[in-house]
């Protein structure tokens, strides 16, 4: 048998505050709830521009390369998107994405070494400087093509939190890495904020 489309209803005991009645001319004994207009205005707004931001680096660091046997932090120097303002904080933390919207991400990020036999590429998330998720490693392979390095893992954020990409590589040299847009990159997109309240 199947089952009533009433059945599907939200409850909403507690929630007449935030109804309206929509019913038009009909019976008056008929009650229609909706969600005011203001209301859907915010959800399809939130919807639409949902909070997401991207940046990526054009040089790396001073000598366009990084030190063997060291974790840096990368310092990101432009911005394809930023819909909530999460780089914000680029002139004193270069490294950093900051959380304003409480909720589940999903973090990302992408490297292209050059070319090198030797040691191993460690990249990884590093939330509030202290807690670090999504570790990913790939050994070193020789080749005519760069090493492309992916990373992806969600995490759930408060507002106020904010994650770094750190990488570590032991090839024995200083190590280059492309810059431009494509070739290196570091992203982060609300997925849900649903139970963000208790994370």
């Amino acid at each position: 048998m199947p089952s009533s489309p009433y059945d599907q209803l939200p409850n909403l005991t507690g929630e007449s505050g935030a109804l309206e009645d929509i019913r038009s001319g009909g019976d008056p004994s008929r009650f229609f709830p909706a969600a005011r207009g203001g209301d859907v205005d915010a959800v399809t707004g939130r919807i639409l521009n949902v909070p997401r931001a991207g940046v990526y680096f054009d040089t790396f660091v001073p000598g366009g390369g990084t030190t063997s046997g060291v974790t840096q932090s990368i310092s990101w120097d432009g911005v394809a998107y930023d819909t909530d303002g999460m780089y914000s904080q680029r002139a004193a933390f270069p490294a950093r994405l900051y959380v304003r919207t409480p909720g589940l991400y999903l973090w990302t990020a992408q490297m292209a070494w050059v070319i090198n036999g030797f040691g191993d590429r460690d990249m990884y998330f590093l939330k509030n400087g202290v807690f670090a998720f999504g570790t990913h490693y790939v050994p070193a392979t020789s080749g005519a093509v760069p090493q492309f390095q992916f990373l992806s893992c969600p995490q759930p954020m408060n507002a106020g939190d904010f994650v770094e990409v750190r990488i570590l590589q032991n090839s024995s040299v200083n190590l280059a890495v492309y810059g431009s847009n494509g070739n290196n990159g570091f992203q982060a997109t609300l997925l849900s904020t649903f139970g963000s309240d208790n994370q």
